[in-house]
């Protein structure tokens, strides 16, 4: 077995101590620099060793005895760490390489003789100048393959009846027991014709899931960017309003609002249920717009910067609304298909929750046709809502701080929202019901917005 240092890791000496850097995960391992020899590190980066000469170029003692003790110990750490990459070798031939190892794969064996197992349907396999490569995107993990034996093992795994290996041929065939157990470890092999928890994942809901995901963050950048490190500035806190077409919406009382919302909290969250049937009455001016003040207003903004900042590049300013955000980051636009709502002429518009008023938005009536579709799959002997909400992210204004989790975020946001909506349209006696499909396309071209930087989501209908 060969050892390297992965090519991502940088090797630094600060002060008394040498700190091998993975620039990837963003961790380090620190060694005291009188234990170890430093140009032997740079070397093990630079080349394979076995065990033999790592321990006689790294930690050199002057008595020509080599320190096993403290071998086995930094080789321990850095699989630990995900940094070494693993090279196995059969009579002085290269059979594979795994890049990178992990500890967790050398302890494992797990293989049962005589089972039959193919390749799990997330693997994939590509041709490189360098042999056959195996990787998945759930795992850091790559292997690639030099022993034809070992190729022509990985074709029958890909087949349906699968692979098997006896007890005899695993005992006197070690390399092919240790490729067979490092594929189980990393979950890329399954006994042939069960079904595992992976069976129930589509591929890309599955990779958005594990991508996403802080524990596995393995080589993946994950989690909150530092605003100085950031590529791009912050996309501004509101949407710019472009249109002239500007209903205001009256500012509802307190005293209206509690008048309008005369049940309690409790008896709210036990009468709140999804209601598709909708009437031929007009929602209220005043009812419509005690829903959107109360659920979807800015209440408040606040300035976290040292200086009042016009264009915020470095998002420190803040708004406060009645449903929580992620970082307060507050990304998700709302607009609206209005058809029945008493002095609001029928259209599509933008909420403007700053100024709790309506940007009416002018498009051609052929486009509107695909919105004017009943929504559900099954066939309901209703009205059209009185109002459609669709919901968009800007989605730079999450990424620029929360990296590649900025959807998985996005849709925690909309499910914030949307419970906020929820109760406040069974408060104020509405009915109401979620969506999950939505044509991006046909929304796009409605609310003349770029699908790239600002996808719809998710919709609400609302109506009596």
């Amino acid at each position: 077995m060969l050892y390297q240092i992965k090519n991502t890791v940088s090797i630094d000496v600060w002060g008394a101590k040498i700190l091998v850097i993975d620039q990837l995960r963003r961790d380090f391992i620190s060694i005291d620099a009188k234990s170890v020899n430093y140009d032997g590190l740079v070397r093990l980066q630079h080349e394979w060793m076995n065990e033999d000469e790592i321990a006689s170029t790294v930690f050199p003692d002057g008595t020509n005895k080599t320190d096993y003790v403290s071998l086995y110990t930094l080789l321990v750490e850095f699989q630990k760490k995900e940094i070494l990459d693993v090279c196995i070798t059969e009579d002085g031939n290269k059979c594979f390489i795994v890049h990178p190892f992990s500890y967790n794969i050398s302890e494992y064996k797990g293989l049962e003789y005589g089972k039959s197992y193919c390749l799990n349907r997330f693997v994939y396999l590509r041709r490189t100048k360098r042999g056959l490569t195996m990787e998945s995107s759930f795992t850091p993990q790559q292997i690639t393959i030099y022993s034809p034996s070992l190729c022509e093992t990985v074709l029958k795994l890909s087949l349906k009846e699968g692979f098997s290996i006896e007890k005899e041929e695993a005992t006197t065939n070690t390399t092919l027991t240790k490729f067979l157990n490092i594929l189980l470890s990393l979950k890329w092999m399954e006994p042939a014709g069960t079904l595992d928890a992976l069976s129930h994942w589509s591929f890309h809901d599955r990779l958005f899931f594990y991508q996403t995901t802080l524990g596995n963050k393995k080589d993946f950048t994950v989690g909150k960017h530092h605003v100085e490190t950031t590529s791009f500035d912050c996309p501004p806190t509101f949407k710019k309003i472009y249109s002239d077409n500007i209903i205001q919406l009256p500012i509802p009382e307190a005293t209206k609002i509690q008048e309008l919302m005369s049940d309690s909290l409790l008896d709210t969250l036990n009468n709140r249920q999804s209601r598709r049937i909708f009437s031929k009455d007009a929602i209220s001016l005043e009812t419509f717009s005690a829903f959107l003040y109360s659920s979807m207003r800015i209440r408040n903004i606040k300035d976290l910067s040292e200086e009042n900042e016009t264009e915020d590049k470095f998002g420190r300013i803040i708004t406060y609304r009645p449903w929580p955000s992620g970082g307060a980051r507050h990304a998700i636009e709302v607009y609206l298909r209005i058809r029945n709502v008493e002095e609001i002429p029928d259209g599509v518009y933008h909420y403007d929750p700053m100024n709790h008023q309506l940007e009416q938005i002018i498009c051609e009536p052929k486009l509107l046709i695909p919105l004017d579709i009943y929504p559900f799959p099954q066939k309901v002997e209703s009205e059209l809502p009185q109002v459609m909400m669709y919901f968009s992210v800007r989605i730079a204004r999450i990424s620029w701080r929360y990296s590649n989790i900025a959807y998985r975020l996005a849709l925690l946001d909309l499910g914030c929202l949307l419970q906020t909506i929820s109760l406040t349209a069974e408060a104020l006696k509405l009915s109401g019901c979620i969506f999950g499909a939505v044509d991006d396309d046909a929304l796009s071209d409605v609310f003349q917005t770029d699908s790239e930087q600002e996808p719809f989501i998710g919709c609400y209908a609302v109506g009596i």
